[in-house]
């Protein structure tokens, strides 16, 4: 699962949080007396279903973004529910409370109702639809125009039926009758509103369980923005305010509702960003590596097999031979790390490395590692050098037969590298030990801890707490 907010750990409880946050208000605003909750505001209103629109299309062409990358079915009817809110907000809400401020007429209700009706069931069935692939382009064109063809409709349809149409909702609303609520309006209005409400609350149950089975923090936020959808519907039934001049609480959940799309329109973009760059780190690094395996691995490689044709008593060879093993050890070890996946947990890179360099060593390693220890690349490559230098001198310079190491995640993560070998005095350190400085330079840069317990015939240990 991706990195997301802290409270999507636990989706299930913050959901129900923020559900039972809605019905408090809802009952505060039934039940405060003294309080106006209604304002008189035909401008707000343009404003607030402007909004609407602009959010919901810029939410549509972020899912038609994903459904032209995944080709899922989901996605493809998320994006064509976005479209349809957009396109009722913008031309049944906004431009006729813009031309003709006060109560709408009767097709403007009705194709309004209805276009919303039919997106909140598009929401819903987003929410529990499959994952399969859209067959051909050619579907995947037609059905991307399908909200249009459904406004068009149901627009046509209630302009004929105008003359027949009774009036949806008739508000005779004041600022002073706004602190209780009026049920008002026709039959079906009030049935169509919590038929949507019903619809937002099972899409809420059905993303969370999306966003619990695949982990994308943008079915999160919309498991999380179903639930101020449905109870902006509850208040439209309580206190109708969606087809009239009047701005009233309803129309606050609703907006909330836009606000939270945004946030995961925002999100995505971020993560994709993210992925983007990690992708960019990434094949930069495979083209380090290649470069240093054509290159300095095989210089390395050659200086040491000819090393060996000369006089191998001879200190100075003895010690450039050495130098040369060492810098190829090094390379491969660079090599090694630019090769690896980004987000490869550290216990699995650190269980790789240690065993290579026990191998190399002519040593054994145990292993003690906890799993799902989260950590930046960077501090990843620190932990796995240092124990890698470790378990190199611990062999080396130590005689260790044997050497443990352990990872943890408590309080700080700790990683110890504990062997059985000879030991020295720390406070006089191992001769040419340019190992343990190199190991405190790196724990310091990382703002953690390293340090080193030993005594002469009592082994090693090294500690790094971050």
């Amino acid at each position: 699962m991706e990195e997301g907010p802290q409270a999507f750990r636990r989706l299930p409880l913050f959901m129900a949080a923020v559900a039972a946050a809605g019905l408090a208000a809802t009952a505060a605003v039934a039940l405060a007396s003294p309080l106006q909750f209604a304002y008189r505001q035909s401008a707000l209103h343009v404003a607030l279903e402007t909004t609407a629109a602009c959010v919901a299309l810029v939410g549509a062409y972020l899912v038609l973004g994903r459904f032209k990358r995944r080709h899922r079915y989901d996605d493809l009817i998320l994006a064509q529910a976005l479209v349809l809110f957009a396109l009722t907000n913008l031309l049944l809400g906004a431009l006729p409370a813009a031309l003709s401020p006060g109560p709408k007429d009767a097709a403007v209700t009705w194709a309004a109702l209805a276009c919303r009706l039919v997106a909140s069931a598009a929401w819903a069935h987003a929410a529990f639809a499959s994952s399969h692939c859209v067959g051909t382009a050619g579907l995947r064109r037609t059905a991307a125009l399908a909200p249009l063809a459904v406004m068009a409709v149901i627009t046509t349809a209630a302009a004929l039926l105008e003359p027949y149409l009774p009036a949806g909702v008739e508000v005779s609303l004041s600022a002073e009758e706004s602190n209780r609520p009026q049920v008002v309006g026709h039959p079906v209005v009030i049935g169509a509103q919590l038929v949507v409400m019903v619809l937002f609350a099972l899409a809420a149950v059905g993303f969370m369980r999306r966003f619990q089975r695949e982990g994308d923090e943008l079915i999160g936020w919309l498991a999380v923005a179903s639930i101020p959808a449905a109870t902006a519907r509850l208040h439209y039934v309580l206190f109708p305010s969606l087809y009239s001049e009047w701005v009233y609480t309803g129309d606050l959940f609703r907006l909330l509702f836009y606000v939270l799309i945004l946030v995961a329109a925002a999100r995505e973009v971020r993560s994709y960003w993210r992925a983007e760059a990690e992708a960019a780190v990434l094949e930069e690094r495979q083209r380090l590596a290649r470069d240093l395996h054509d290159g300095l691995a095989q210089e390395l490689a050659f200086i040491r097999r000819n090393i060996r044709r000369l006089n191998r008593e001879d200190p100075i060879v003895q010690r450039v031979e050495a130098g040369a093993a060492r810098a190829l050890q090094e390379s491969r070890r660079a090599i090694a790390a630019l090769t690896e996946p980004l987000d490869e947990p550290l216990d699995e890179v650190l269980r790789r490395a240690a065993q290579e360099v026990a191998a190399r060593e002519g040593t054994h390693v145990v292993l003690s590692l906890e799993p799902g220890v989260e950590v930046s690349p960077v501090v990843r490559e620190a932990l796995v050098r240092i124990a890698a230098e470790a378990i190199t001198n611990a062999a080396r310079h130590g005689g260790a037969k044997l050497v443990r190491v352990e990872l943890e995640d408590g309080e700080h993560v700790r990683l110890r590298i504990i062997d059985s070998g000879r030991g020295f005095d720390p406070a006089r350190g191992r001769p040419g030990g340019f190992g343990l400085t190199s190991m405190r330079q790196r724990g310091e840069r990382l703002g953690g801890r390293v340090s080193v317990r030993s005594a002469p015939g009592e082994g090693t240990e090294v500690e790094v707490a971050l």
